[in-house]
Parts: structure tokens; C-alpha cells; sequence
């Protein structure tokens, strides 16, 4: 009894252990909002408890994208940098000791996520293909295969005879009956190993075929891509049919700790008419871990807020000088820029909101000249980062809002009546690189199409049969939105893509805008093919320096049919656009800081009062002219425009007869005076002498007399007015004999 009980004991305690469940973590939050929108300086601190550490811990986004994976967290962990929004963690437990199933697979609930069919190669027109029913069933190993007994298998089949379970169609007679070339992999769903070690892939099958030619092999995607694991998976026969076999085989490390392992089979056919049934069916799938298997998850949504807006740490400091003279429009801003993160972007504004002028890289100062009088604005924008700068992922594009700002077909050159078009579905779905073309797998992409056949994805109508059927001539662009790279530099674009056509006569070409019209980047896409489906690429080219640090970059991708009738599927599709800066901005939010300016209009001198007198000298001239004004420098010009002074008070003397203006500068502006004629002094009348007299000798001659007006009288005793007698309008020459002529 007592032996009994103990070896009772000890085996009960072996399946305790192989079956041992991890407890699920408690997870609590301390939640550090953003100081400020767009600081992003957001933070959470998770605190872990119960369950078993060390612990696997993995942030997401709002919209479910892996910000990072932690190991061996012991009981605490924090990120950082967020920005406000909504945000989740995964915590998983260390697994349980001893082995684990981690996956199962029976087919019961059907494709169960699997994804059949994918194009490995070169397929025929009734290509084998994967299935999954009872038609073959899934059965123990040992057991010949039959049908029908309710146990669902994956297996390949023919067009030929589709009901008849794992037997296909060896080929040799296409082009007679049927081609059933295939080259066809059977993809499962994501597999978690998080947590789990030392892996095992289990499952039971039949398979025949011939040799390589027509032949099922065992692979795996560790997140890398497709590894081939076993090249042939060959079973006993059992009579006509296959007998089923059990399989087993370590998977390698990397397909350890991931969220996303993958196992797949391919079928491959030659389509030589030598081959052997069965094909290949496959059941009961499992993946067991050495470690005890992933542990148990617990899953936390969280929300960063925000205290509100930031206060840009921008300062502007402006100098004005504003507009010199009327109409010059010679003001200027000069303005010095502090704090924030430079080097910084500078936009100029009229008041109208019209920019009239950028900056890029200002360090501290900048400026603008020539401005007429009226109101003007500057925007001051920091450099953008957030972080301190390096690699950033500056814009992205997946399609799945729909167009989500993008300006789709616009002309560039001549189009048909029926022209290929741009359209964004799922008709030809968006693709991971080095997977082959299909659709409906729920991921749009933004592909060429036709009138011919619109749903039918990355397929077009290469045309030549215009003016009877369809007249598919094409050159039309697919314009992205606006696209900000303020505070970015070292600029990747980066994206997925099958193209086909025909050389540069139907083609796809890729294009930018960086604000001075639309640039050809690349001259032609083209994508390799995967039977009659493109294989999707992977394609990354550097952006020009000019389109770093703006707010309006544009891509764009052409299409061109020129309607020959020659060209191949696929036309063109492109997926996971993306923009990566390998240098992002100082680590500023980018915020941007406004000013507002006025300039001044320029001031004319005023001329307070004009005043002039005529010479009055008949002998020199003594005309004169004076201008009171405001100004600090005058001119005296002739009616001519010949200079004759120049003086700082404003008055003019000693000035001959003539017309003169005068022109008042101040500060460079003048003036122009009234125009002044200066007129020479006037001849006065001649004197009228008065009744003449007559003396006797010895008599006074008192009453010589003379009247007039305009001057002074003056008496000569001679004609040639050299002997002044006297002046007045009376002369007493006292006494004279003789006659005696006096002139006046």
C-alpha cells in the first residue's frame, strides 16, 4: 500500500505539472497627462501583480499598432513620449512548468482564419487547389483514408473531380482539357507563442503525388517571411489510398516569444500527367511548447489627457520702419526670434492673409522689405520633433478611410472616352511585399481599373478597339492631400506596389509636389508577377531636399494608356504609404508663434504760407520769394526746372524778374510750392509841367512846378540829366537872365 500510494502520488504529480495554468496579472495604472497639447510628455506607469514574472508587456495605440515589446519585466514598467489619446497594454504571465499545447488545429470550424490558395508560383487555368471538408476525412495515424465520416481535412483537390478528396489531376493534357499547373500554399492565421519555448509542430497526413514535381512541403513565417521547413511530405500507401501518418518536427527559436508565427503547406504540380494519388491532406494540427506555453493575458485600455493647449515659448521682437515718402513702399520688418526650438520657419503675410514671402532655417532674425503702408502678419513656427529629434515616421496612408483627402484622376494628358481611372477598394487588396495579388482580404488599395471590367481590381482594358468597343486611352493622377514636414529633413518615401502594363506606353510613374508644380521622381513601376497576379514590392526612394521643412508636399502616382491594344495585368495598385524623416526638428512641439505689424504711410513737408514781392530797383534786382514749411532743406527752381539755391530757411532775395517754384524736402520727401513771378519795377509816368511863365530881369523865379505820379521828381539843367538843380515837385532856381531851359 505503501509503494501503491506512492507511486500514485508521484504520478499525479507529473499531469499536475503538465497541466499546470498561469494565474493572470493584476495590473494597476498611474497615468501622467500631457503637459500641454502636443508636448506629448505623457506617461503611464503600470504596477504588476499576481501571476507568475517575469512578464511580457506590450503597448498598443488607438488603433491597435504595437508601440514596443518588454521582457522580463519583474514588477513595474512605464512608457513615455505619448501624446494625448487613448492607448493599451498587454501583460502576459510566465507560462506553466512542463509542456504545453499551445495551438490546436482540426479544421471542425472550417477555414478558422486560414488562408488558402495563396499563389506560390506559376498557376494554370484549373490549377489543384486547398479545400477543407470531409471529402477527404481526417483520420488517426495507421488509418487508410476514406470519406465522409464527419472528421473535416485540408487537403488539395482537382477542378476535374472537386468532391474527390485529397485526389487531383496530374495534368498532361492542356490545352485538350484541363491545365491544372499549381503552385498554391495554404497560410494559417497568427499564431501567439508569446512566452512560449521550444516548439513543436504536430499534425497527422497522407500525401503522394510525384517526387518534387507534384509534391507538398512544410513551411513557416516567423514575421520575416515564408522559411521552408521540410521540402517533401510523403505518406505509406494504403491500397489505392494513402495512409495516415503521424508528423513531427522542432520549430527553430525564432518562432519563439512572437505574436505572430505562421504555419503554411505548399502543393506544387508540373502538370506532366505522371502522379499518383493521394494529393495531400493534413489534420489535426498542434504546436506544443517544451516551456509549458504562453501564460495568461491580461489586457488594460488607458486614456492620456491633456491640461489644454500649449503656450508657444516663441518670443518676436520687431523693428519697424515704416514707408519714407508717399508711394515709395520702401518699409521694412525686422524681427528677432527667441526661445523655442530653432531653426525655425518664417511665413510673411499681408493683411489680407496673402503670404508674400517665406524663410526656412532662420536661426534668429529675419526680415521684409519693400512694403507699402498697411497692416502685415509673420508666423514663426518651431522645429517639430517632440523628442529631441532623430528617425520619425513624418506621414502615413493605408487606404482604409477610404480616399481620405485624395484628389483621384486628374488629367494629364489626352483621355478616352472609356479612360482607365483610379479607385480606392478592396477589389485588389493591399498586400504585405512578396505576396501575391488577390482580393477581398479586407485591406483596400488605390489601384487602376476600367470600364471594361470595374470590379475586376488591378486589371485594365489595354484597349485597340476604339470606335468599337472601348476607347480606354488614360494619363490621369492620383493627388495625395497636403502633406506637413515642418520641422522635418532627411525625407524616405516608402510603400508597397504591383505594376505591370507595357514598358512606358501603359505605365505608372510616381511624381511630387513640392509647392512649385508637379516633379517626376520615377519614370515607370514596375512589379515582378506571381503566376497571373503581381507580386507585391516593396519600394523606398529618397524625397528631394526641397521637400523638407514645408506644410504642402503632394505625391503623386500617373497612369498612362495609350490605347494599342498591347499590355499585360496587372495595371497598378499601391499600398502602406509611408514618409520617414531620418532627421526630425530640435525637439520643439512645432508650435507657432503670430505677430501682427503696421507700416506707416511716408509724410510729405506742408507749406504753411507762400509770399513774393517784385524788384523795385530799376538798376538791381531785388525780387524775392519766401516759404515757411516744415522742412529741413529748400530749393529755388526755375519755371524751367533749373536749379538756382539751395537753402534751409526758406527765403529767397536779390532775384531777377521770372517765373521760379520752390521745392520743400524733408527726410528726402518734397513738396512743391505754388510757381512765383517776379516782375521788374515800373517806369513812372512822365512829369507834367504847368502853365509856362514869364520873368523881367532881376525877377525870383519861384513857381516853376510839375505834377506826376509813380516816383521822385528830380531837375536837371541839362538834357543828358547830369546836373541835379534840385527835387520836387517845385523849383526855385532863384534869379536867371535869358530863357533858361529846366528838364524834369
Amino acid at each position: 500500500m505503501k509503494r501503491t500510494f506512492q507511486f500514485l502520488f508521484w504520478v499525479s504529480m507529473i499531469v499536475y505539472s503538465n497541466q499546470s495554468v498561469a494565474q493572470c496579472p493584476t495590473v494597476t495604472e498611474t497615468i501622467t497627462d500631457e503637459s500641454c497639447t502636443g508636448a506629448c510628455d505623457g506617461e503611464i506607469q503600470i504596477d504588476i501583480t499576481a501571476g507568475t514574472g517575469p512578464y511580457t508587456v506590450e503597448w498598443f495605440d488607438g488603433g491597435g499598432t504595437s508601440l514596443g515589446v518588454i521582457t522580463g519585466v519583474v514588477a513595474t514598467e512605464t512608457i513615455t513620449g505619448l501624446c494625448s489619446g487613448n492607448y493599451s497594454v498587454d501583460v502576459t504571465s510566465a507560462g506553466g512548468a512542463g509542456s504545453t499545447t499551445i495551438w490546436t488545429e482540426d479544421f471542425e470550424s472550417g477555414i478558422n482564419g486560414w488562408t488558402l490558395n495563396v499563389p506560390t508560383g506559376v498557376n494554370g487555368a484549373d490549377n489543384n487547389y486547398w479545400e477543407i471538408d470531409d471529402d477527404e476525412a481526417g483520420m488517426p495515424a495507421g488509418v487508410c483514408g476514406s470519406a465522409g465520416n464527419g472528421d473535416e481535412s485540408m487537403h488539395i483537390t482537382s477542378v476535374f473531380n472537386p468532391a474527390g478528396g485529397a485526389a487531383y489531376d496530374a495534368g498532361g493534357l492542356c490545352g485538350i482539357l484541363f491545365c491544372p499547373q499549381a503552385n498554391v500554399r495554404a497560410e494559417s492565421p497568427n499564431i501567439s507563442t508569446i512566452g512560449a519555448t521550444g516548439l513543436t509542430l504536430n499534425f497527422v497526413f497522407i500525401g503522394n503525388g510525384d517526387g518534387l514535381l507534384d509534391n507538398a512541403s512544410l513551411w513557416y513565417n516567423d514575421g520575416g517571411g515564408w522559411v521552408q521547413l521540410d521540402p517533401s511530405l510523403k505518406s505509406n500507401m494504403c491500397a489505392f489510398q494513402g495512409q495516415w501518418t503521424a508528423y513531427s518536427v522542432a520549430l527553430p527559436a525564432s518562432c519563439e516569444n512572437i505574436a505572430n508565427l505562421q504555419i503554411g503547406f505548399n502543393w506544387t504540380n508540373n502538370d506532366d500527367g505522371v502522379g499518383s494519388d493521394p494529393s495531400f491532406a493534413v489534420d489535426d494540427i498542434e504546436i506544443v511548447s517544451a516551456s509549458g506555453g504562453p501564460g495568461c493575458t491580461t489586457n488594460e485600455a488607458y486614456v492620456v489627457g491633456s491640461a489644454g493647449p500649449c503656450a508657444c515659448p516663441i518670443t518676436i521682437t520687431e523693428t519697424i520702419t515704416d514707408e519714407s515718402c508717399p508711394t515709395v513702399c520702401d518699409g521694412e520688418i525686422l524681427i528677432d526670434i527667441a526661445n523655442g526650438s530653432g531653426p525655425y520657419d518664417v511665413e510673411w503675410f499681408d493683411g489680407g492673409g496673402t503670404s508674400i514671402g517665406t524663410s526656412t532655417g532662420v536661426v534668429a532674425q529675419d526680415n521684409i522689405t519693400g512694403l507699402c503702408p498697411g497692416n502685415y502678419s509673420v508666423e514663426v513656427t518651431e522645429a517639430g520633433g517632440g523628442g529631441g529629434g532623430g528617425p520619425a515616421t513624418v506621414w502615413t496612408e493605408g487606404f482604409d478611410s477610404g480616399i481620405n483627402g485624395w484628389t483621384l484622376n486628374v488629367p494629364t494628358g489626352v483621355n478616352g472616352a472609356d479612360n482607365n481611372y483610379w479607385e480606392i477598394d478592396d477589389d485588389e487588396s493591399g498586400l504585405p511585399a512578396g505576396t501575391c495579388g488577390a482580393a477581398g482580404m479586407g485591406s483596400p488599395s488605390m489601384h487602376i481599373t476600367s470600364v471594361f471590367f470595374p470590379g475586376g481590381g488591378a486589371a485594365y482594358d489595354a484597349g485597340g478597339l476604339c470606335g468599337i468597343l472601348f476607347c480606354p486611352e488614360a494619363n490621369v493622377r492620383a493627388e495625395s492631400p497636403n502633406i506637413s514636414t515642418v520641422g522635418f529633413t532627411g525625407l524616405t518615401l516608402n510603400f508597397d506596389f504591383i505594376g505591370n502594363g507595357d514598358g512606358m506606353n501603359d505605365n505608372a510613374s510616381l511624381w511630387y509636389n513640392d509647392g512649385g508644380g508637379w516633379t517626376l521622381l520615377d519614370p515607370s513601376l514596375k512589379s515582378a508577377l506571381c503566376g497571373v497576379q503581381g507580386l507585391w514590392t516593396a519600394y523606398s526612394i529618397a524625397l528631394p531636399a526641397s521637400c523638407d521643412n514645408i506644410a504642402n508636399l503632394q505625391i503623386g502616382f500617373n497612369w498612362t494608356n495609350n490605347d494599342d491594344g498591347v499590355g499585360s495585368d496587372p495595371s497598378f495598385a499601391v499600398h502602406n504609404i509611408e514618409i520617414v524623416s531620418t532627421t526630425s526638428g530640435g525637439g520643439g512641439s512645432g508650435c507657432t508663434q503670430t505677430a501682427n505689424f503696421t507700416i506707416n504711410a511716408g509724410v510729405n513737408p506742408t507749406i504753411s504760407n507762400e509770399a513774393s514781392t517784385n524788384i523795385t530797383n530799376c538798376t538791381a534786382p531785388d525780387g524775392s520769394i519766401t516759404i515757411t514749411a516744415n522742412g529741413d532743406s529748400y530749393e529755388l527752381f526755375t519755371s524751367g526746372g533749373a536749379s538756382v539755391t539751395t537753402n534751409t530757411t526758406g527765403s529767397f532775395t536779390g532775384l531777377s524778374a521770372g517765373d521760379y517754384y520752390v521745392e520743400v524736402s524733408l527726410n528726402g520727401c518734397i513738396t512743391t510750392s505754388s510757381t512765383f513771378t517776379i516782375s521788374n519795377a515800373s517806369a513812372p509816368a512822365a512829369p507834367n509841367a504847368l502853365a509856362d511863365a514869364t520873368y523881367c530881369v532881376g525877377d525870383v523865379m519861384a513857381d516853376l512846378s510839375v505834377t506826376g505820379t509813380g516816383g521822385t521828381f528830380t531837375w536837371y539843367s541839362d538834357a543828358g540829366l547830369t546836373t541835379v538843380l534840385g527835387t520836387g515837385g517845385t523849383l526855385t532856381p532863384g534869379t536867371t537872365q535869358g530863357a533858361t531851359i529846366y528838364y524834369v
